[in-house]
């Protein structure tokens, strides 16, 4: 008979310990224990239990506010943790005049929630009891140290309703907290500027590799024995773009500095990230005046002016950004640099016969030479065509890409740079079975062929849908009765329309 007593007791409690809560079945700890908080699955220490109840019975002796806390290991299934809390709150009847708080805690899905009486909801924020719960028992929790969590919250709570003025209080601690994360801040600023610096002095201490040099600056077709083409060539990247120097990282260093010390002052505003990014953006702008002008210098070094034309092409390829950036700087420097261009093109390129300077060639000339598909490829601006000719008679086409050379392909009927998309149709559609095929039809403005590729489209795929239902909270069921109220010490009676905030840790 004993034996049996002993197996029937240790079986309730396993099933006292795996239970799944209700908010009918979660003993009211007032009335049970006079207590403000209930553990019935025994999860925290009797030390952080006696020391909450000391700070809790100080908050409705001297603020008038029940702040009740339920720790429980799960929660019935049809629950979800909000209206498992809401339900909760209202059964229990927390807080006189409806000055209540109550804290849920759910060991297995990891949930924590405030929720607040109705008069509460004016000293407490929603957006403040997040910051509580987030600060304060968000890192306890991860750590497992759930009675330190609940005590920290409390502790921040209490000094929030024990003061005169709670919404000075709160405003007092927001400010705390702000100043607190733009030291941070700061802080990730001054460790950001002394990486970059530290990266800089590896990248000097590293011996650069050899930079490419420029030969052949273009290419030359003998037509005939008075006519030649000339191609000019590109400007390989690292001799236009060459790696940092001292020269380069001191200036940027020193720019750069800039932002670390606006961020520690009230250069613009009190808020340190406006701050940065008024320094920032002054940083780029200073940094990208210093490249343009590193740009301009470095092809003003050029031994002929076509090099120096490609050394301006080349350095100017970030140009419409800088002028989508800081267009009252670049929109001017765009003109000025366009024309530079202009005036470069027109310099001749020593003769390819004689080697006798060159100018440019008369009109007739031009009209002569500027016919057929060169004369088409100028009016779509794929190529810009210049004649120059010397003294002795020789004349000098230079092709230059214009805007359009992407946008046309070479005709393989008459070898011209012509040929446009007209577009593209499916021919077949796909489907799940077979492939589609895409047809795209082009035309030569030269000669006028057309030409057409084809593309496969790949088979449909099937798309797998699933649908479920979420999971159908508890609803109020039992909520506004009187239950769990017996006894001579209870809650107040409060009520609760869904005010507080909550998450996961």
């Amino acid at each position: 008979m004993k034996r049996w007593a002993l197996f029937v007791s240790l079986l309730c409690s396993t099933m006292l310990l795996w239970a799944q809560w209700t908010p009918t079945t979660v003993p009211n700890p007032l009335t049970t224990e006079q207590s403000f908080i209930a553990d019935p699955d025994h999860l925290l220490s009797d030390e952080d239990k006696a020391a909450f109840n000391e700070m809790a019975y100080r908050l409705d002796d001297s603020a008038g506010v029940q702040f009740a806390v339920a720790v429980l290991n799960s929660i019935d299934d049809h629950y979800e943790p909000f209206d498992f809390g809401v339900e909760l709150y209202n059964h229990w009847g927390i807080g006189r005049n409806d000055r209540g708080l109550l804290l849920l805690v759910v060991m297995e899905t990891h949930d924590w929630r405030f929720h607040t009486g109705y008069r509460m909801e004016e000293i407490l924020t929603d957006a403040q009891l997040r910051r509580i719960g987030e600060n304060n028992l968000v890192p306890y929790f991860r750590e497992g140290e759930y009675g330190q969590g609940i005590l920290e919250a409390t502790r921040t709570l209490s000094k929030i309703l024990l003061s005169e003025d709670p919404k000075a209080a709160v405003a007092l601690m927001q400010e705390q907290q702000k100043q607190e994360r733009w030291s941070n801040f700061r802080k990730m600023v001054y460790i950001g500027w002394a990486l970059v610096a530290f990266i800089g002095v590896l990248v000097l201490l590293h011996k650069p590799k050899k930079r490419n040099h420029y030969r052949g600056a273009y290419d030359i077709l003998l037509v005939n024995d008075h006519f030649a083409k000339i191609t000019p060539n590109s400007l390989p990247n690292s001799y236009t773009r060459p790696g940092l120097n001292i020269e380069k990282f001191f200036t940027f260093s020193i720019v750069s500095a800039f932002i670390p010390i606006a961020v520690n002052t009230e250069l613009i505003s009190e808020n340190p990230f406006s701050n940065f990014i008024f320094a920032l953006f002054v940083c780029l702008v200073i940094d990208a005046i210093i490249a343009q002008w590193r740009i301009c210098t470095t092809a003003a070094e050029s031994s002929t002016p076509q090099e120096h034309m490609q050394k301006l092409q080349n350095g100017n390829q970030l140009l419409p950004l800088r002028i989508v950036i800081m267009p009252l700087i670049f929109v001017p420097y765009y003109f000025l640099y366009k024309k530079k261009v202009a005036q470069l093109k027109t310099a001749g390129y020593p003769c390819p016969f004689c080697h006798l300077p060159t100018s440019l060639a008369s009109k007739a000339i031009v009209q002569q030479h500027l016919t057929g598909s060169a004369l088409i490829e100028q009016q779509l601006n794929v190529y810009e065509y210049q004649y120059f000719e010397c003294s002795s008679g020789h004349c000098t086409e230079v092709s230059y890409k214009g805007p359009n050379y992407a946008k046309y392909n070479t005709c393989s009927h008459c070898g011209a740079r012509t040929v446009l998309s007209e577009g593209s149709y499916t021919v077949k559609q796909p489907s799940l079975l077979a492939s589609g095929l895409e047809r795209t039809d082009y035309t030569c403005q030269n000669c006028h062929n057309h030409y057409f590729t084809t593309k496969v489209l790949p088979k449909l795929m099937v798309a797998s849908t699933a649908a479920g239902m979420g999971r159908h909270s508890g609803g109020f069921g039992g909520g506004f009765g009187s239950g769990g109220f017996g006894g001579g010490h209870s809650f107040g009676g409060g009520f609760t329309g869904g005010g507080g905030a909550g998450g996961k840790w």
